[in-house]
């Protein structure tokens, strides 16, 4: 009996070694040829099975593209994962999703007290759409069929992300993260959302539904109506566009350029430049020094010191700066403000080191602190006629003293000289 058995045996692995052409041994096969393939022969889909559940699926599909001209075209669909990851079927003979991958994923739970099931697995409604993973994420649906703009988008992984009727959108996790037009990209983090050609790299409730924007950090808002945007938020609260083309940052903690441990909301370790105007809400108050604006347009501490001068000589002139100079009063067209002051036309005519010019070369203001250096000059200049005045002065009163004395002391030369008679009234 054990004899036959084993002659059994022996012949039981001699036929498995050598197989039929055609069969595909389990222990392997040797000897395959080029042409040799495992699959089918026909258009029926190929299941590869796990514990008899699905874990793999090939379909064919052959489908008609129009666009400039109408071509016909040839196509593999992979679904792998769990059975329950799904592509979009056949609609009217089109195929919304041919060509479209599914590597994984998927999960199917059952409540143990209730044995209720619940499915979240993968589905793609996309042509040539990817989901790489994760569980209940969806790309595109069956209006693709009727969509030629809804085509190759990506959902890498995550939970519960989605990409609508688009094409070449991406999703790279997350959970409940959502692509919703075309070229829309969010990187991950949790209930994301991009427009087309907008982006939202991460983090949290960011939304960058206007397009060419971009949104991150954490309520970082973009509305539809503004494109072009860049809006980043912190933990504080949401920041939402007003307009198009804005770059909004809200960052409680300070934004620094060039240093680690921002001091101020703007902390800028190096020097910074504006094109244009700049306006100041509120400045601080009390402090004894004083800014200057050079001609490279930098602002700084006015500086007085001889080290940063060079060509020195003395400035002399006062009053007759002054005593040409007019004061005017005005109204400033653009506040509608009333003033006092002096024009910048007629100072430079006087003396155009106390105006300033523009880059065009044009007369722009006054420089009033200057006039102070000419007030100097006029001061010395009455002080000096003051001390000639006084010294004039005294030299009168020392003339009128001699005087007085020369004549108090008259009469009695008078009377001392030979001849001199009574005087008689």
């Amino acid at each position: 009996m054990r004899s036959r058995i084993a002659l059994l045996t022996v012949l039981a692995l001699a036929a498995a070694a050598t197989a039929p052409a055609g069969d595909w041994n389990l222990q392997g096969n040797a000897g395959t040829q080029a042409g040799d393939f495992l699959g089918t022969t026909d258009a029926r889909p190929l299941d590869l099975r796990v514990n008899n559940q699905r874990a793999r699926r090939f379909e064919y599909n052959s489908l008609s593209i129009q666009s400039v001209a109408l071509a016909t075209a040839t196509t593999v669909t992979v679904i792998g994962g769990h059975f329950i990851n799904s592509v979009a079927w056949p609609v009217n003979g089109q195929w919304p999703a041919y060509g479209a991958t599914i590597a994984g994923g998927g999960l199917r739970a059952t409540d143990v007290a209730t044995g209720a099931i619940e499915d979240a697995g993968n589905f793609v409604g996309q042509a040539a759409g990817t989901i790489g993973g994760g569980i209940g994420n969806r790309l595109g649906d069956y209006n693709c069929a009727l969509s030629v703009d809804c085509y190759s988008s990506t959902i890498a992984g995550g939970q519960a992300n989605s990409a609508g009727v688009t094409y070449d959108s991406a999703v790279g996790g997350g959970v409940a993260d959502e692509a919703t037009r075309d070229w829309g990209t969010v990187g991950g983090g949790n209930s994301n959302r991009a427009a087309a050609r907008s982006t939202v790299p991460g983090g949290n409730g960011n939304t960058a539904d206007g397009d060419y924007s971009f949104a991150a950090g954490g309520g970082a808002a973009v509305r539809a109506s503004d494109t072009h945007d860049f809006v980043w938020s912190d933990s504080s609260g949401t920041v939402t566009s007003t307009a198009s083309n804005q770059f909004l940052v809200r960052a409680t903690g300070g934004v620094g350029i060039n240093v680690s441990n921002p001091g101020a909301t703007l902390d800028v370790g190096g020097a910074g430049r504006f094109h244009g105007a700049l306006s100041v809400g509120a400045l601080a108050g009390g402090g004894s020094l004083s800014l200057c604006i050079n001609s490279s347009a930098f602002i700084g501490f006015c500086s007085s010191s001889l080290r940063y001068k060079t060509a020195i000589e003395s400035y002399t002139r006062g009053v007759e700066v002054l005593e040409r100079l007019q004061p005017i009063s005005f109204t400033w067209r653009e506040q509608g403000t009333k003033d006092i002051g002096l024009g910048a036309e007629p100072v430079a005519e006087v003396e155009p080191r106390l105006v300033t010019y523009n880059q065009e070369g044009k007369v722009e203001g006054v420089k009033y602190d200057r006039i102070a250096v000419v007030l100097i000059n006029a001061l010395q200049e009455q002080q000096a006629e003051l001390e000639r005045q006084r010294q004039m002065i005294d030299e009168q009163e020392r003339q009128l003293a001699d005087l007085q004395d020369r004549l108090e002391r008259s009469p009695s030369r008078l009377a001392s000289q030979p001849g001199n008679g009574t005087v008689r009234p």
